[in-house]
């Protein structure tokens, strides 16, 4: 008789055991259909969102990005590199692209200290700086910083150097 109730023990945790490893394996499943549900409802609620806000998404984005831009030109710049006692000189011309005709007619009207401002600033550098690549590019922001200063507001959208000779 004693036996039995041993017996009986040993079956039901192998009951129980066998309802873990069932309920395991169920949560595993559970948790992946959990995580399904949840990125389809957060793709389904991105959707929505878009579907809702791209049109005055678009409308904003398409204003600040205006087809407006306007071109004035600084033709043949002649400076010296700094420290090269004037045996060197750099002549360029540039491209700035302004937001909208008002800012070509502002810099049109000082254009004498614009060009001014434009030949201290790149007369600061050495022939070996305006050489380099990655310092032009610098010396175009610092730039167009100073373009927008002169013009009183931010318009500068980019510079191009159409000529670019170093002698």
């Amino acid at each position: 008789m004693p036996e039995q109730p041993e017996l009986a023990d040993e079956t039901a945790r192998e009951e129980e055991k066998n309802d873990s490893k069932s309920f395991g394996k169920f949560g595993k499943m559970g948790k992946i259909f959990l995580l399904t549900g949840i990125v389809l409802i957060q793709a389904g609620a991105a959707y929505a969102v878009i579907n809702i806000y791209y049109p005055k998404i678009n409308k904003v984005a398409s204003s600040l990005t205006s087809s407006s831009t306007v071109f004035y030109q600084f033709k043949d710049v002649v400076i010296n590199p700094a420290g090269t006692n004037g045996r060197r000189y750099l002549i360029f011309s540039l491209a700035v692209k302004l937001d909208n005709q008002d800012a070509k007619s502002t810099l049109d009207k000082k254009k004498a200290e614009a060009k001014d401002r434009i030949m201290a600033l790149v007369s600061q550098y050495t022939a070996s700086e305006l050489n380099s690549l990655k310092k032009r590019n610098k010396i175009k922001e610092k730039l167009g910083i100073l373009i927008d200063k002169v013009i009183g507001k931010k318009s500068v959208r980019n510079l191009f150097f159409t000529k670019y000779v170093l002698q």
